[in-house]
């Protein structure tokens, strides 16, 4: 069985007619007759019915059909995917994204890169504290992250500010810090279960930005896990407020007072090596992911339901 045979079978049906298929494919009726004839002896049924005027699939032929047009379609993204190779296009991107960062400023660009390249495979990983190391080792050709500066080579990267994160202490309103009152101290926190997020990079699985120093921990892989501890009130943690602003105004959970996180926001930046080759998808993903803004006021902070 050939692409040609399917392509064939595929022209009969679409044209009607063995003659028809022959123009559309400019072939003598007779190299269409003998290509549809050697598929059925291959595959030992009966595609098309030839006892009325015009040539109808069969129930076979129907069943082969469906499948032809998925194989064919699978050659023309192929065929595609080498003309844009042709033109210099690599066939995808790495892109390493800051769990902290809100997905929804960050989707329409997206959704631009894939318009514009629609072949472009694009490689997407969530990081905790390991999105800037992902650029760093050339696992990611760009990242948009929190700047762990105390990563050896941070002088090596392009960055470009799209905004700030705010970060925000919050528990369950019958968790035991929801009562107090006061502007909380460390030491107030120190004496109950923080959630958290370990860095998913083995080279800053010790970084302990946002860990109480001293306090008892549990440990998730994940922001939706970690906002489901905290409404079931098992500890209180630090969480952006796009991921519980619902839950902050509908009281679920409440934000804690707490001297060193009274105004707590990180910087984010679109970082990528200086001096690593990018691709024409890669400079047209990150042209158009630096015109993203985090704290623009057009979109609807996005939460993870998990």
């Amino acid at each position: 069985m050939t692409l040609d045979q399917l392509l064939v079978l595929s022209k009969i049906a679409e044209t009607g007619s063995f003659r028809a298929a022959a123009g559309a494919l400019h072939r003598a009726q007779s190299a269409i007759s003998y290509a549809i004839k050697n598929l059925e002896e291959e595959l030992g049924v009966e595609l098309l019915c030839r006892d009325q005027y015009r040539p109808t699939l069969t129930a076979a032929g129907e069943a082969v059909l469906l499948r032809a047009h998925r194989v064919l379609a699978g050659t023309d993204e192929i065929l595609e995917l080498a003309r844009q190779l042709k033109l210099g296009d690599e066939p995808f991107v790495n892109l390493a994204i800051s769990a902290i960062v809100p997905m929804g400023p960050v989707i329409p660009a997206l959704k631009d890169v894939g318009l514009r390249k629609p072949h472009l495979i694009l490689n997407l990983r969530v990081e905790v504290l390991a999105a800037q190391g992902k650029v760093q080792d050339d696992q990611a050709d760009m990242a948009i992250s929190e700047l762990v500066n105390n990563k050896p080579g941070t002088e090596g990267l392009e960055k470009f500010p799209l905004g700030h994160v705010r970060l925000l202490p919050v528990c369950a309103p019958g968790h035991p810090l929801a009562a107090e009152k006061k502007l909380l101290k460390e030491t107030d926190l120190r004496v109950h279960t923080q959630v958290i997020l370990p860095s998913t990079d083995v080279a800053t699985k010790d970084i302990r930005a946002g860990i109480m120093e001293g306090a008892g921990t549990w440990s998730v892989s994940d922001f939706a896990s970690k906002r489901h501890l905290l409404l079931g009130g098992l500890g209180w943690g630090l969480m952006p407020l796009s991921l519980v602003d619902e839950d902050l105004q509908t009281g679920r959970l409440i934000a804690l007072n707490v001297e060193p996180y009274t105004d707590f926001s990180i910087p984010i930046y679109l970082m990528r090596k200086r001096k690593k080759f990018q691709g024409p998808c890669s400079e047209l993903m990150w042209n158009i992911l630096s015109a993203v803004d985090l704290n623009s006021s057009s979109w609807i902070g996005d939460r993870e339901d998990g």
